[in-house]
């Protein structure tokens, strides 16, 4: 199944994905909005713990 994201590229799927409603998201856009959403936190740095 092949699904058309919002940038205009068209990303082979499985069958199996579910796709929103509002419509599909590539793994780049995914990407950009995440790290957009990152910048934008304002809890500071995170930090792991060992």
């Amino acid at each position: 199944m092949v699904a058309r994201c919002k940038c205009g590229l068209v990303w082979n799927i499985s069958i199996k994905a579910q796709v929103p409603k509002d419509g599909y998201k590539c793994p780049w856009c995914r990407g950009i909005n995440k790290k957009a959403t990152e910048d934008t936190d304002q809890s500071g740095p995170k930090q792991h713990s060992k």
